[in-house]
């Protein structure tokens, strides 16, 4: 009896484990073409400052972005997409980490650093047999500030002697010379499966988007940053162009994203950093597959936060997720399992305390609600008040409390 128990128990230990091997590679198998699964190449494009709401796709009709919107309609749009941090270093700390600044510990640009004892997307992703390359258009996402582990080739090289005055925010290069480079790139690797990350830099300010964008968006105080976003999406349009050509669009995932928003004048703020309304970290995310819309169809309403980027694509290539990841695929719901996410979403920001003394600022976004932990305690609904302009605080005091409970949590 005891022998067969014992024999029992080893079958267990041996089948458990491979169930949920073989359950992960079914999921993401049924998302892509088990021929492409193990020459897979990805893209990640992050937008710098692009809020979610102004792109057409999202709803906006004061900006014309076609070869974005396009990229929706043949993948998967996520409606609610939070990011952790207004602020462009920590922001991208979390989206390849898939942790919280609160873990990462890179709290604000300049004078923090990604510790190299975090494991990041690229680092997995080159233990996977990725060629690796990034192509940054800031200095803020410099290679010293720790941003370029995992990578075979990182393209900052900012040449500082052109600038008088070195600021994180003015030492920037335009989005067709990263492009550029990272298209020579491509075509040196493209040979091989390979990850590329280009980030464009163009809607931050100071907003002066290029001929014929400047006039056809000028006007009121903020429209040239429209003009940014359109001037974007001619040059995705190009990049796309240049996938097909070479015989990639068909075996390339592609996924878009925002790093942070841009306040745009709401509640008296012009740029981002200083406040966590949603104006500012709430982004876009878009996730085209190969081969087409995903079963779930093009649009998901979940919340779903940047910090879930990292599992989601190491999961749709059988990659091990580490341990630390406090993010969660976003491939059930891709295959239409809804209500699999939608789990609160933390944002902060420590811009106002490091550069001015004041209070630092945290929020969380669950359901219709988010509360921000301010000197004066904030609640709103976002889904009647999405421009959080009606403080609930007083007249739901009890969710407050409840809120600031779950917040103080983390």
């Amino acid at each position: 009896m005891k022998k067969k128990l014992l024999l029992i128990l080893i079958v267990a230990l041996i089948l458990i484990p491979l169930y949920f091997v073989f359950r992960k590679a079914r999921i993401s198998q049924d998302l892509i073409a088990p021929d492409l699964r193990e020459s897979l190449n990805i893209v990640l494009l992050t937008i710098d400052t692009l809020r979610a709401d102004h792109l057409e796709c999202y709803g906006y009709d004061k900006v014309k972005t076609p070869h974005i919107n396009r990229l929706a309609a043949e993948g998967t749009r996520f409606r609610d997409v939070i990011s952790p941090t207004p602020l462009t270093l920590p922001a991208h700390s979390s989206i390849f980490t898939g942790t919280y600044p609160l873990f990462h510990g890179v709290r604000d640009n300049g004078g923090f650093y990604l510790d190299p004892k975090h494991v990041t997307l690229a680092e997995v992703l080159k233990e996977k047999g990725y060629q690796t390359g990034a192509f940054v258009g800031a200095f803020v996402l410099d290679s010293r500030w720790g941003v370029d582990q995992g990578f075979d080739y990182y393209f900052d090289n900012f040449d500082l002697t052109k600038y008088k005055k070195i600021s994180l925010d003015s030492v920037q290069r335009r989005g067709d010379e990263v492009l550029g480079e990272a298209r020579n790139w491509i075509g040196r690797n493209g040979q091989g499966k390979f990850f590329a990350w280009i980030h464009l830099y163009d809607p931050h300010t100071p907003y002066e988007p290029p001929e014929p964008y400047g006039t056809q968006y000028k006007g009121g105080p903020y429209s040239l940053y429209d003009g940014e976003i359109a001037y974007v999406d001619e040059l995705i349009g190009g990049f796309l162009e240049f996938l097909r050509n070479q015989g990639l669009a068909d075996k390339t995932l592609i996924i878009l994203t925002g790093d942070h928003g841009e306040s745009l004048g709401e509640h008296k703020e012009s740029a981002h950093g200083f406040f966590v309304y949603d104006a500012a970290v709430r982004v876009p995310l878009i996730i085209h597959l190969p081969g087409g819309t995903a079963s779930r169809g093009p649009e998901i309403g979940e919340q779903v936060k940047s910090t879930d980027i990292m599992p989601t694509l190491l999961d749709l290539v059988d990659a091990d997720v580490p341990p630390a990841v406090q993010g969660q695929s976003l491939v059930p719901l891709l295959k239409g399992r809804e209500g699999e996410a939608g789990a609160a979403a933390y944002s902060e920001t420590f811009f106002p305390r490091y550069h001015y003394g004041w209070s630092e600022l945290r929020s969380l976004r669950q359901g219709r609600f988010k509360f921000i932990d301010a000197p004066r305690p904030e609640l709103y609904d976002v889904s009647i008040d999405p421009g959080e302009l009606s403080n609930l605080i007083n007249e739901k005091a009890s969710l407050g409390h409840d809120m600031k409970r779950d917040l103080d949590g983390l």
